[in-house]
Protein backbone atom coordinates (compact mmCIF):
# COMPACT_ATOMS: atom_id res chain seq x y z
CA UNK A 1 0.00 0.00 0.00
CA UNK A 2 1.46 3.54 -1.06
CA UNK A 3 0.54 6.47 0.97
CA UNK A 4 -1.27 9.42 0.01
CA UNK A 5 -1.29 12.58 2.14
CA UNK A 6 -4.92 13.05 3.17
CA UNK A 7 -5.43 15.97 0.42
CA UNK A 8 -4.32 14.43 -1.97
CA UNK A 9 -6.47 10.91 -1.22
CA UNK A 10 -9.59 13.54 -0.99
CA UNK A 11 -8.88 14.81 -4.58
CA UNK A 12 -8.41 11.04 -5.79
CA UNK A 13 -11.81 10.42 -3.95
CA UNK A 14 -13.90 13.16 -5.59
CA UNK A 15 -12.44 12.76 -9.05
CA UNK A 16 -14.22 8.89 -8.54
CA UNK A 17 -17.33 10.23 -6.73
CA UNK A 18 -17.36 12.42 -10.02
CA UNK A 19 -16.79 9.82 -12.53
CA UNK A 20 -19.26 7.34 -10.98
CA UNK A 21 -21.83 9.49 -10.64
CA UNK A 22 -21.62 10.91 -14.23
CA UNK A 23 -21.55 7.40 -15.34
CA UNK A 24 -24.76 6.57 -13.50
CA UNK A 25 -26.28 9.79 -15.01
CA UNK A 26 -25.14 9.06 -18.81
CA UNK A 27 -26.60 5.31 -18.28
CA UNK A 28 -29.54 6.80 -17.21
CA UNK A 29 -29.92 9.32 -20.34
CA UNK A 30 -28.88 6.24 -22.88
CA UNK A 31 -31.94 4.09 -21.12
Amino acid sequence: MTFFPPKLYFLLSQLKNKYLFNSFFFSKIIL
